[in-house]
């Protein structure tokens, strides 16, 4: 129930929904793999982070390669330029709005050792990749392109070399058979000094080594010959010389000349983009199958048209035509080498005698019995997979901005307005990546302009907003009338809200005319249109102000002197503290600090409170270097009793929630920004973000306090031009009482933002065991900040999203609304800390959070 629970929370690419897959299948990131060195190491033996889970806008891309070697693929590193060059092809072909993901055999699933320093799998790892093997064939047909590499095979030069051993340093080994070889399978500590992993046994004396039986042959041979009454007699005449053994380097295992057009693995792979080649129009098939060959895209392209025909002429033809793949199938060869397909892939294991399979035969009957089966769903869910194909190609088409191939995948019969598990429709998705044409064709073809996600956004409230003439243009089309307008979304934002809050600051916190124009129009054509929504005045009920005492401590934290300042009831003595880090967005101390007393004057009188905040700089460069700091100040700390950490850090401190997690109790992060898509970086709005944020790094690292305020309108949600001057004037106040070390910090926030705060977030992994509250300004900015709130629900399994209202980054300075919100959300988990979970989720629903999972 759990795992359905989640599922249904997350919308998972197809390939994630394959039966097994989450649970044995690990998908390696574009970027980590081309940072792999040579030869590559085993999946087990990557970071975490190497790793993500196939979500529904990332780019899944299955690797088909042939192993020519028993333990290894590419134990020279040959394939790794091929691959990464059809891996960028295929990211320019598709543009995905999530990350490029890749399924490789050997970096996906638990290895084998291919040195003798590696430990063998475990008995699970051995589990779970017999349930992983099953799972290949509908990776390949559910990956959204395959990368067929075959290229000229090269062998490892040590393969040619001989020397002798005893019989005595056989016995310290144990062997394994694969095809017409013996092979060392593992060492012990007394075995001979020159002896390796996977070395073979060509002889034993006059008799020559092609099974396990053969050694046993050798030995009654030689102690036939020796007239010996014990096998110790016979050793000490193999000591001696007398029948030397002859072995041969085999560094990697067995190695097999047989080309991929010649193997049955790559075959069944091949198969698989051959069907979903077929499945979609003829023209696209350039976009799910990528090779090295133009001989391989051929051999697919002619498969593919047999399919297609034969899916034309009803199920007995097209039985007939799966049936000739299958005797296709039976003509390739099964060679030894990836006999770990067989008994679980990779390197090889010790295996004693007993142990000993034939490699051969049961290779074929494993990738035959798969193809039966492949075949078998095929035949009885054509139509099905079909759509559901022609389905995922319409998502992808949309999102690179391809309109012919969204018109015929339509025409075929895809769904514009078949939502995924998080609502999202073509025209969400259109809208996000801002193709006119796109979006005017779903129109067109009947896309629903009314749909909603779960999150209550309609497509219009999806379409990033950019001062360019085409923004005017889309949200003209995606808002065409006054219902669409006013409609507004989970945390109360419509469409013309979001226009008039951006319309006003969208140049240089000053009005875009355009946009403006647009806004003046529509007030006037629909005289009851709201440009923002009423406070909430229910948010002060039941919370009142009152005394605290404040106070400023100080700590030796790895050599840094760090300054918190400390807000109580006076006099009192508390076992509820919240462990405030404060590094918000280009905010001076002085103007954080005015929001967080308000805040403590809220919280700390009505519960007890101790509020410890770290809101001045200490010279931390990283975000990783913020992170061990902060955890370093908590201990110093020694907090006694049920604690709270509130992230205003712009995400930055985020890490503490893992680092702290058996320790804490809950956890507030505000407005946490910059974890974006791979293809984010080079985009529009990389290109546009990056030069808002080193125009700012600019006037910071001048001391230009006049350009530095113009920009306030970037942060802060006002409602007139008399606010921005409101907010502009305090700001340059601040920045003018701001220390040296301020000044220094905030050159930083590039760095923290776009170049390290993607790539950190991924490394968190999964948090289990903390409650945590995503507290978003309602327009703050859906690319930088309300997106990585959805990303960081995935991974904070115990997580909820609420928002700020009339709120975009800096609520510090909005008013006293967005204050209220923030210290109520505060006495909320406070007053739920002993509460059951269950209980506590219910009780902060229904006061307005959306729960993003209960896992």
């Amino acid at each position: 129930l759990k795992q359905h629970l989640l599922a249904l929370m997350i919308a998972l690419h197809p390939v994630a929904k394959v039966p097994d897959v989450r649970e044995s299948v690990k998908f390696l990131e574009a970027q980590s793999f081309n940072s792999l060195p040579k030869p590559w190491p085993r999946s087990q033996d990557l970071p975490r982070e190497s790793f993500l889970e196939p979500q529904q806008d990332d780019l899944v891309l299955a690797v088909s390669h042939a192993w020519h070697y028993a333990a290894h693929p590419d134990p020279l590193g040959s394939k790794q330029s091929p691959i990464r060059g059809l891996l960028e092809e295929a990211s320019r072909t598709h543009k995905p709005q999530g990350n490029s993901l890749i399924f490789c055999d050997f970096l996906s699933v638990a290895q084998r050792p291919f040195t003798a320093e590696q430990l063998d799998r475990t008995p699970e790892e051995c589990a779970t990749f017999a349930k992983a093997l099953r799972t290949f064939p509908q990776i390949y047909l559910q990956a959204d392109a395959v990368l067929h590499v075959d290229i000229p095979i090269q062998q490892v030069s040590e393969d040619v070399q001989h020397y002798r051993a005893t019989l005595l340093a056989l016995e310290e080994a144990h062997f394994l058979q694969i095809g017409p070889s013996v092979h060392v399978a593992r060492l012990s500590d007394e075995s001979h000094p020159e002896m390796s992993l996977f070395d073979v046994v060509e002889s034993i004396g006059d008799v020559t080594i092609s099974c396990l039986e053969d050694i046993d042959r050798a030995k009654a041979i030689l102690n036939a010959k020796e007239k010996a009454t014990s096998w110790c007699a016979a050793f000490s005449r193999c000591i001696a010389g007398d029948a030397p053994v002859s072995m041969r380097r085999a560094p990697f295992g067995v190695f097999s000349s047989l080309s991929a057009d010649q193997k049955g693995w790559v075959y069944l792979e091949r198969f698989a983009s051959m069907v979903k080649g077929a499945m979609v129009p003829e023209d696209q098939l350039c976009g799910i199958a990528f090779a090295t060959s133009e001989r391989v895209l051929e051999e697919i392209r002619d498969g593919s048209a047999r399919l297609r025909e034969a899916s034309k002429c009803g199920k007995d033809a097209l039985d007939t035509a799966l049936q000739y793949f299958v005797n296709q199938l039976a003509q390739k060869e099964f060679s030894a080498v990836s006999v770990d397909k067989a008994t679980n892939t990779g390197g090889v294991g010790g295996m004693s005698s007993a142990e000993a399979f034939h490699p051969q035969h049961s290779e074929k009957q494993i990738v035959v019995g798969l193809m039966h089966d492949l075949v078998r769903h095929l035949a009885e869910n054509w139509e099905r997979e079909q759509q559901s194909q022609r389905q995922r190609q319409l998502t992808m088409s949309v999102g690179r901005g391809d309109v012919e191939a969204t018109r015929q995948l339509i025409a075929l019969g895809a769904d514009p307005n078949l939502p995924d598990l998080q609502g999202l429709t073509c025209l969400h998705t259109g809208a996000k990546v801002r193709e006119l044409r796109v979006v005017q064709a779903l129109i067109e073809l009947r896309g629903d302009l009314t749909r909603k996600d779960v999150q209550g956004n309609l497509p219009v409230h999806r379409l990033s907003l950019y001062a360019k003439d085409v923004t005017i243009e889309l949200f003209n089309a995606l808002a065409p009338t006054e219902s669409l307008l006013e409609e507004p979304n989970k945390a109360g934002v419509s469409p013309f809200m979001r226009l008039g809050a951006w319309a006003y600051t969208a140049v240089d916190s000053k009005p875009y005319p355009s946009a403006v124009e647009l806004v003046e129009k529509l007030t006037s054509q629909y005289p009851s249109l709201a440009l923002m929504r009423a406070d909430d005045s229910s948010l002060e009920r039941g919370l009142e102000k009152g005394l605290v005492s404040q106070s400023i401590e100080e700590y030796t934290v790895q050599g840094r002197t760090m300054r918190v300042h400390v807000w109580q009831s006076p006099g009192g003595h508390s076992d509820l503290h919240v462990f405030w880090l404060g590094f918000q967005l280009y905010m001076p101390v002085d103007m954080q600090k005015l929001a967080v007393q308000t805040v403590a004057e809220y919280v700390c009188p009505r519960l007890g409170a101790r509020l410890v905040a770290s809101l001045e700089p200490f010279g931390a460069v990283s975000r990783g270097e913020y992170v061990a700091s902060t955890k370093g100040l908590f201990e110093a700390l020694a907090l006694e009793g049920k604690t709270i950490v509130v992230d205003n850090t712009m995400g930055v401190g985020i890490g503490l929630l893992w680092e702290l997690r058996s320790r804490i109790s809950m956890g507030l992060v505000i407005n946490p920004l910059g974890w974006f898509s791979d293809e984010f970086y080079g985009s529009e709005g990389h290109t546009k973000m990056s030069g808002t944020l080193n125009a700012h790094a600019d006037h910071f690292y001048k001391r230009d306090i006049e350009q530095a305020a113009r920009r306030v309108g970037d942060f802060t949600y006002t409602q007139d031009s008399n606010d921005i001057e409101r907010v502009r004037d305090l700001y340059s106040q601040c920045l003018a009482s701001s220390s040296e070390q301020w000044w220094q910090s905030q050159l930083q926030v590039c760095k923290l933002t776009i170049e390290e705060a993607t790539p950190f977030y991924k490394s968190l992994g999964e948090l289990h065991d903390v409650r945590v509250v995503l507290l978003c300004g309602s327009h703050s900015p859906a690319l930088l900040v309300q997106e990585t709130a959805a990303r960081l629900q995935g991974c904070i399994k115990l997580a909820a999203i609420d928002y700020i209202r009339n709120s975009k980054q800096w609520w510090e300075v909005e008013g006293q609304a967005q204050v209220v919100k923030v210290a109520r959300t505060i006495v909320q988990m406070l007053e739920s800390c002993d509460a059951d979970f269950s209980v506590s989720l219910s009780g902060m629903l229904q006061r307005g959070l959306t729960i993003a999972s209960a896992n």
